[in-house]
């Protein structure tokens, strides 16, 4: 006798998926539909009906290559994750490191200022290093250029 099965219910969708994994080991698997228009699916042919035999492949091993990919296309797309990930590390490396220097020179320039503004005198050096005592324009012009870099470099 077979056991029939038909697709009424989600559970019988279910039972079915399970009837077929059992199958795959073992005897066929037929496909037929009723005078109804429903579809049963059996473990024997039925009698005096058109069935159609229905081939399940057992699943692949554990750790079994997918059909389709070699181990040398899985290797060449292992290795192009493995540089896409070590690029994009070390683009993230150099924003850090960049931002890092922004902010120290950013810092720098507001110490600059602050010192180009204050009401004593300033020194900057010569040629020879010697400390030399800036004039009023200078000491402006410097102001303004320190005050240009804090714009470009201090952005929040």
């Amino acid at each position: 006798m077979h056991c029939p099965y038909t697709l009424h219910r989600p559970w019988h969708a279910l039972a079915l998926s399970m009837f077929l994994v059992a199958q795959s080991a073992g005897a066929g698997v037929y496909k037929w539909v009723d005078e109804k228009g429903v579809t049963h699916y059996s473990e024997a042919p039925p009698q005096g009906r058109k069935s159609e035999a229905i081939r399940i492949d057992p699943p692949p091993p554990p750790g079994a290559t997918p059909p389709g990919k070699s181990l040398r296309e899985q290797e060449g797309e292992f290795q192009e994750r493995q540089l896409r990930r070590q690029q994009q590390e070390e683009a993230e490396k150099r924003a850090r490191e960049d931002k890092a220097a922004n902010e120290a020179n950013c810092a720098a320039a507001r110490e600059r200022l602050e010192r180009l503004q204050a009401a004593r005198r300033v020194f900057r050096r010569d040629a020879q290093g010697e400390p030399v005592i800036m004039s009023d324009e200078e000491r402006q012009a410097a102001t303004e250029e320190t005050a240009r870099q804090i714009e470009a470099s201090c952005k929040p």
